[in-house]
């Protein structure tokens, strides 16, 4: 089962692993960009190296744009 996450951005991606001792700093695969569109290119972002960015809310698939 697939973890989708909205990040403070409003983008939402996918939990794809989680950085070790730091398992609310997940890496993030991005699917929707901050305007809900759908990424051709999907981005990975590492939250741990990002910290700006971090996760407001838990999505369920068919909670997806």
């Amino acid at each position: 089962m697939n973890t989708y996450l909205r990040l403070n951005n409003k983008s939402t991606g996918r939990a794809i692993s989680t950085v070790r001792n730091q398992p609310l700093r997940p890496m993030v695969q991005l699917i929707y960009d901050g305007l809900g569109n759908k990424l051709e290119k999907k981005e990975i972002v590492r939250l741990s190296d990002n910290p700006l960015l971090y996760v407001t809310d838990y999505l369920k698939e068919s909670e997806l744009p």
